[in-house]
């Protein structure tokens, strides 16, 4: 029997093994008031379908995980239902942009940066400046040596980073850095996979998306951060004088504040680009500020070009969870 869930409602169908009145009760409860919840019957579905076989289990924490993304999106009247071997989801027409993306995995990492650099969007390709074959294992910036930075506006991120790597970076990685084209939408999302797959490696991955013109490559260290160790994200507009763009704020769990003090004053003893944090959510670099500072607060902002919808996206996907299963989304009207 498949189960369907609302945003701000209990259970739409009871499980199979419900007490029939309790199934009635919850039936009648719910169809009182949908026309209290919207006043527009037209609604934006989109139908999410395993990447791999998924079981009943995984379906069901999948189907909790996004009815809490709607929840925390803040869309009314959204429902998430297990349909056949794939989920359902649907909101109403007016929040259909809170459900883009929604089928993201939802795997957050903090890694620090080891190289970057930039490449024109409808370029030829070839990164500017372009590494001669793979590049070298990055070493201790010479003070006394010019640092070329690539990032044109490195937002930043009132928050705590990690340390550079502890040395180890396997040249299979800084291969794939050299030969990683992220003008290819095909070549980012097969980086982005192996990114996410591998957070304990290093690993070469894109921007998700371009800024200035140009899309950012990256060469990162291994994961020294996770969602785990978060307990909110919140979606605001900064204080009053402090921009207009929407941004999201994270708080740390104790360990994770500690981890987080401990690495941003590391990385902020680096030189450029060592002295970034890239924050990656499902492989794909995210934002990558520079951290000038040791971070103790427990607390990271994140600031760039977001509308309201993309912050509330975000903050959601980060606050629900992982999904256990990868998805591709169909989407229709």
């Amino acid at each position: 029997m498949d189960i369907s869930l609302r945003t701000g409602r209990r259970v739409r169908n009871s499980a199979a093994a419900a007490a029939v009145a309790a199934a009635l009760l919850a039936t009648a409860a719910c169809g009182s008031s949908d026309s209290d919840d919207r006043k527009d019957d037209t609604r934006y579905t989109v139908t999410l379908r395993p990447a791999r076989a998924a079981s009943a289990d995984e379906l069901a924490r999948s189907r909790d995980i996004l009815l809490k993304r709607l929840e925390f999106a803040g869309v009314k009247g959204g429902e998430v239902r297990v349909e056949g071997d794939g989920i359902v989801v649907s909101a109403p027409t007016a929040d259909r942009e809170l459900l883009d993306g929604i089928e993201h995995t939802g795997r957050l990492d903090f890694r620090p940066v080891l190289a970057a650099d930039q490449t024109p969007v409808g370029g030829t390709g070839s990164p500017s400046p372009s590494p001669s074959g793979p590049p070298p294992i990055p070493q201790p910036t010479d003070p006394g040596s010019p640092v070329s930075q690539t990032v044109t506006t490195v937002p930043t991120l009132t928050m705590t980073a990690t340390a550079a790597p502890d040395g180890t970076l396997s040249q299979e990685a800084a291969a794939a850095y050299g030969t990683l084209d992220c003008t290819s939408e095909a070549a980012k999302t097969d980086a982005a996979a192996v990114t996410a797959a591998q957070p304990e490696a290093a690993a070469a991955t894109c921007a998700e998306r371009a800024e200035s013109g140009a899309v950012e490559r990256f060469l990162l260290a291994p994961s020294r951060l996770d969602g785990n160790d978060i307990t909110t994200a919140e979606a605001a507009l900064p204080p009053a004088g402090q921009g207009l763009s929407w941004q999201v704020t994270l708080t740390f769990k104790s360990a994770g504040r500690d981890k987080f003090a401990d690495i941003t004053g590391k990385l902020a003893a680096n030189q450029a680009p060592e002295n970034r944090f890239a924050i990656t959510l499902d492989g794909r670099v995210i934002v990558a500020p520079t951290v000038q500072e040791r971070l103790p607060g427990g607390n990271a902002v994140i600031t760039g070009t977001f509308t309201a919808a993309e912050a509330k996206r975000l903050a959601a996907q980060l606050r629900s969870g992982t999904l256990p299963v990868a998805f591709v989304a169909q989407r229709g009207s």
